[in-house]
């Protein structure tokens, strides 16, 4: 994913916010999720660290609860200097919105997705005015 400023802005980028009514991440078998937690044991749970290693971008926090309508997950994620994000590990089929949003939690830009099985995407994500 890639984010793109407005022209001639400058400044720090966005945050990326995923939310799903449904598990959003792959989860990963025992053996997976020791070497993940080796790595790092407060992610591993969720995010798989293994493929953080590998170049994707690490989680910036995530979480679900039920409520009225049923499971909501999200996680969050901060971009690179350039703004790209590489996010791994999504379930195929889950519809998710992707937004970006700044330091208050304003919604900046959103997209709504769904990756089929093995299905890889760039997406560029135009913010602001």
């Amino acid at each position: 994913m890639q984010l793109e400023p407005p022209a001639n802005t400058y400044g720090p980028f966005p945050g990326i916010r995923l939310a799903a009514r449904a598990k959003l991440f792959e989860g990963m078998d025992a053996h997976r999720r020791e070497l993940a937690a080796a790595l790092d044991p407060i992610e591993a749970a969720e995010i798989d660290s293994i493929q953080v290693e590998l170049g994707a971008s690490a989680s910036a926090g995530h979480g679900q609860r039920k409520d009225q309508e049923g499971l909501f997950v999200h996680a969050r994620f901060n971009p690179d200097p350039g703004g790209k994000i590489l996010i791994s590990g999504l379930r195929p089929d889950v519809a998710f919105t992707l937004e970006a949003r700044d330091e208050t939690g304003r919604v900046l830009a959103s997209i709504e997705l769904t990756l089929s099985a093995g299905e890889r995407r760039r997406i560029a994500l135009p913010y602001g005015e």
